[in-house]
């Protein structure tokens, strides 16, 4: 029995459970809680400690004190991680107290070793462990991906710092990505300060060019974390690179006036491509095959593909002097590549039509191939 008011982290830590063998259930409160474990009897009960309502403490101390679940394991979830909560949960009754964030393999070693699951004997290279989930948070001229201790931030645009400010807990480690150096794209690289100020390796990577300015980008963040160590730039060329084990990253140019690129992040079976500067020329008579397929390709089985558009193929009045850019044309090669979920993402400056929403739907392509397509939604949170 899992219970916190995040549905987020709670449907990740339900995903991680079952991924061990075990049944679980899901409540995003600990209202009830005693009576919810009386009335089921787990081997295990999850809990967050900070909850409104009755909090996880409390929640943990109720079942203790009842003499039909005092039995049950229990296992504190919390961002605090000083001597004093530890403590605290073990007066409390806990039976082990895990701080966020937690790796996949810390976590259901954990969970194993509470419910008693036996180890089994694996052949080599048959124990797989499950992929760690992602968390897509969508922003204001970029996006981070949360994949346990490992966050990608895919540009670092207006409200990355509030949404820094507004997380109860800062990764071990992160890559920052820029997919171009404009001012939309680095407009916050600022906030990055806050992650090496907590001791966070940070990494910084971007499209490769004669005259790039990524080797300006870490002076930049460092001049409010004083004394932290200077991130690691990777200059990205097309290619594949591993982000940490289990994560992989693919570099595309994209077609786009200057250097600029798009990224698939990708596990063992999820997959995230933020393109946000890609103009899919709306004539597809006037596209090179090898172009075409590269971006099939690119996109091919993506769980989420982000992808922005500078105008509608009806309304030419709203050409970008490019003659591409508009969003209908990235439905039909989205649903060609197979991809599960669109969105599409206007591009700075780009007010996009009041009823996008409408129009998409009305597009037989983003849902005739089992495609949902959707308009960005500024602080959108999907759950891989």
């Amino acid at each position: 029995m899992i219970f916190d008011d995040d549905p987020v982290i709670g449907a990740m830590v339900l995903e991680l459970v079952r991924g061990c063998g075990l049944s679980a259930e899901y409540f995003q409160s600990a209202a009830g809680a005693v009576q919810i474990v009386k009335d089921t009897r787990p081997r295990l009960v999850i809990l967050d400690i900070m909850m409104p309502g009755i909090d996880g403490l409390s929640a943990c101390h109720a079942i203790r004190a009842n003499v039909s679940t005092r039995h049950v394991k229990v296992l504190m979830l919390s961002a605090k991680s000083s001597i004093v909560d530890r403590q605290a949960a073990a007066r409390y009754g806990a039976d082990h107290y895990l701080t966020k964030p937690f790796s996949v393999e810390e976590f259901t070693g954990i969970v194993r070793r509470l419910t008693g699951i036996p180890a089994k004997n694996f052949l080599p290279g048959e124990l797989q462990l499950p992929s760690p989930p992602l968390i897509l948070n969508l922003l204001h001229c970029g996006a981070v991906l949360q994949a346990g201790n490992l966050w990608v931030f895919l540009d670092m645009g207006y409200g990355t710092g509030a949404w820094l400010d507004a997380q109860e807990y800062l990764p071990d480690e992160a890559w920052i990505l820029f997919t171009r150096y404009d001012g939309a794209a680095t407009a916050e690289v600022e906030a990055g300060a806050d992650l090496l100020a907590e001791g966070c390796r940070v990494k910084i990577g971007g499209p490769d060019s004669p005259d790039s300015p990524l080797q300006r980008l870490a002076p930049r963040m460092c001049r409010k974390a004083p004394g932290a160590a200077l991130p690691m730039l990777y200059p990205q060329k097309e290619d594949e690179v591993q982000l940490a084990p289990g994560i992989s990253l693919t570099c595309r140019y994209a077609r786009h006036p200057g250097a600029s690129m798009a990224y698939r992040v990708e596990t063992r079976d999820k997959s995230v491509v933020y393109c946000p500067v890609n103009e899919i020329d709306p004539d597809p008579k006037v596209w090179r095959s090898h172009e075409a397929d590269k971006f099939r390709k690119f996109f091919k089985g993506a769980n989420v593909l982000v992808h922005g558009f500078r105008r509608s193929q009806e309304d030419p009045k709203a050409d970008d002097g490019h003659g591409t850019g508009a969003w209908e044309p990235i439905i039909d090669m989205a649903a060609e590549a197979g991809v599960r979920e669109l969105i599409l993402l206007p591009q700075p400056g780009v007010l996009p039509p009041p009823d996008l929403s409408d129009r998409i739907a009305r597009n037989p392509l983003s849902s005739g191939f089992g495609m949902h397509c959707s308009a960005f939604r500024l602080g959108q949170r999907l759950l891989l």
